[in-house]
């Protein structure tokens, strides 16, 4: 128990350390700021010819690309800035961005180089949207946008018209990004905030996907901080508002920030780095978009390339790079991004600018990739070693610890033969004849129960219905006969499925601890699974789910009297397990919820194994033998007088009838009546 008390204290250190270590290195205050200094050309990525690099883009953006734009809930709109607002503008107030931008716009009214704008008929979408900015006819607004302190007019549709995102690249391979995005919304889908989507894996250049994970810092709304999460789902990642309050129709500025792990590639000659600024996933028009890069000192590129467009159709004719220090760059699209378009940026560095991963990261790497298979396994072994170290005392110390049971007849049986059966309903007939609530008589054949009194009430509940089964309302007679052989079966049916779950609970009674000890390792391990995936709202699901599975095995483990009873409850459980690993599978991998789903049946696997007839049931068993041999030795005088009566039914149970067998008449000894009760109904 040490051991596991040790193993989970391990756990908590490790991942509050891996946490302060990220704290850490987000804050870059101490990073380079960009000075403006143009590049006289576009450098071309290392190690790759032009052809080879967009038909690796092609394939690596569409294995990339978050989901349909047309699914995205963050807005869509097709809007452009019109020729009248254009005109309205003073020149002296317009920034550096807002010139290009003006220039990409007169290339796309008037396009110089149609060539370079490739709108395949498969993307109907996108020639809509060309049209409609080729004659726009759009209301606009003012607005000031993050470039500039001056006022702009904007179309007043919903839409993206400025989106700007700072990347640092650090020297262990982490990259932080800072995303301003400029967003104008009037309730049509704008309603409660932007959803952004991050990919869940990156394809690298031998075909292999590389796993990321993202640390989430934070997220402003015009410059308030703001409740947001990051959640994974099985498309990757998701930041979105926690709050549901709805915003209300005008211009917001969104500022998101977080952490990047894993998301370099690093080759034998150089290292890469590649994103897709927009994630191609924003179901909105993007009048402006732009990014800067720092890189590690000494770490500027040896090539870069910047691509635009749909993953079907990139070119490298709509991006602009700008030099602002030696380890900084700009990035910039020279025109509006239509609906389903992207801006990927990949840049090459010198090996050895980004550092090699040390064991401890590579550990925290592969832990935190695949923590819930992990954790769902750490769990697992707790559990087992816990019931192996709780059996070998149980074999040490048997009988020092004991749960209270109800001994009634049935259940003494039950211990002694391991079974309900026919004795165990005679036993119970005994019993009423000893508590005086009924007669038994015997002439000849005819067999006769007699009811002496109609207070049930120190009787169980099911022993009730058993009385009832036998006498109905109102009689008082019962002929033990084959004729009412059905009502006999039914009163029995009660007394088995009483003694059943008698010892179903007293079995839980004495597991009770193992269980919940069980239960507590599966549900620590599912919180670590929920902290390291950053979603602390999957431990409703992850412990909901648990409970689910252990109600379905339940469904299983429950012994039920009548066959077709039993095999509903198991079709009940099957289905409920069944649901239950769909609905845990959308949070977490399948994989981790089987081994929860194994946790469960060990649990059942060892609690019935301890509940064993040489297990914390053989105190119990001892004890029904050691009536057995008081009996033994006290059987004359039991015969003698009224003993008979308070002891026959145990001598029942016990299979001491012989034992017991007296020529001398006794009116209290109802054996041979009930013996001969239980032959004429065989």
């Amino acid at each position: 128990m040490k051991k596991i008390f040790l193993a989970i204290c391990f756990i908590i250190f490790g991942s509050v350390v891996a946490y302060a270590k990220l704290t850490e290195i987000s804050d870059h205050s101490a990073v380079p700021q960009p000075q403006t200094q143009a590049q006289s050309e576009t450098p071309i990525v290392h190690n790759m010819t032009n052809e080879a690099l967009e038909n690796f883009l092609e394939e690596r953006i569409k294995n990339t690309v978050i989901e349909d734009s047309q699914k995205v809930t963050t807005g869509s709109i097709h809007s452009i800035r019109s020729p009248e607002a254009q005109k309205a503008m003073k020149e002296l107030q317009k920034s550096e961005f807002q010139k290009i931008y003006e220039a990409a716009l007169e290339k796309v009214v008037k396009p110089q180089r149609p060539a370079d704008i490739y709108l395949p008929e498969t993307i109907p979408q996108i020639s809509e949207q060309r049209k409609a900015w080729e004659k726009p006819d759009f209301p606009v607004i003012e607005a000031v946008l993050p470039d500039s302190p001056e006022k702009v007019l904007i179309p007043a549709r919903e839409h993206i018209p400025y989106l700007m995102t700072k990347i640092d690249i650090l020297p262990n391979g982490d990259v932080k990004f800072e995303e301003t995005i400029t967003v104008v919304a009037n309730g049509e889908k704008i309603t409660n905030g932007i959803n952004r989507s991050l990919p869940e894996t990156i394809l690298l250049r031998d075909g292999s996907r590389q796993n990321l994970s993202y640390t989430f810092v934070g997220a402003t709304i015009n410059g308030i901080s703001s409740e947001y999460k990051m959640s994974r789902n099985r498309r990757g990642y998701l930041i979105s508002p926690i709050s549901k309050e709805k915003l209300n129709p005008g211009v917001y500025t969104f500022r998101l920030v977080y952490l990047a792990h894993n998301l370099m590639g690093l080759y034998s000659d150089f290292d890469e780095f590649y994103w897709d600024v927009t994630g191609s996933s924003w179901n909105l028009v993007i009048s402006k978009i732009g990014a800067t890069i720092t890189y590690p000192q000494a770490g500027e590129p040896l090539g870069q390339v910047v691509l635009v467009g749909t993953p079907a159709a990139l070119s490298s004719n709509w991006g602009n790079i700008i030099k602002l220090n030696p380890t900084s760059f700009g990035y910039r699209s020279i025109r509006p991004l239509f609906v389903g378009e992207g801006f990927h940026i990949i840049s090459s560095l010198p090996h050895g600018v980004i550092q090699e991963q040390s064991f401890s990261d590579w550990l925290f790497g592969v832990i935190e990739k695949y923590s819930d298979i992990i954790f769902s396994a750490m769990s697992l072994l707790m559990v087992v070693v816990g019931f192996v170290v709780s059996g070998r005392y149980i074999r040490r110390n048997i009988g020092q610890l004991k749960v209270s049971l109800r001994k009634t007849a049935p259940i003494m049986r039950f211990l002694y033969a391991n079974r309900y059966d026919a004795k165990s309903f005679g036993a119970f007939i005994l019993e009423l004849y000893k508590k005086n609530i009924v007669d038994i008589q015997q002439s000849g054949d005819t067999i006769l129960l007699v009811k002496r009194t109609d207070n049930l009430k120190h009787l169980s509940k099911y022993e009730q219905k058993a009385m009832q089964a036998l006498f109905g309302v109102s009689e008082a007679v019962f002929n033990v006969n084959k004729n009412n052989l059905v009502k006999i079966r039914r009163a029995s049916r009660f007394i088995e499925k009483e003694t059943r779950f008698g010892m179903i609970v007293f079995q839980i009674k004495l597991n009770i601890g193992y269980i919940a000890f069980s239960l507590a390792m599966l549900f620590i391990g599912e919180t670590f699974i929920a902290l390291f995936a950053d979603n602390l709202p999957i431990i409703k699901v992850l412990f909901s789910g648990t409970l689910m599975l252990f109600a379905g095995c339940l469904l299983f483990y429950l012994p039920v009297v009548r066959s077709l009873y039993n095999i509903l409850a198991k079709a009940i459980g099957t289905a409920l397990i069944l649901l239950t690993l769909v609905i845990m599978s959308s949070v977490v991998s399948l994989i981790a919820v089987l081994l929860i789903l194994v946790a469960i049946l060990s649990i059942f696997y060892f609690t019935s194994g301890y509940t064993g007839r040489n297990g914390l049931l053989k105190p119990y068993i001892d004890d029904v033998v050691a009536v057995k041999e008081r009996l033994r030795q006290y059987r004359d005088n039991i015969l003698l007088g009224k003993e008979i009566a308070n002891q026959q039914a145990n001598v029942l149970v016990l299979d001491m009838e012989d034992e017991f067998y007296s020529d001398r008449k006794n009116e209290y000894n109802k054996l041979n009546t009930i013996i001969e009760m239980i032959r004429k109904l065989n």
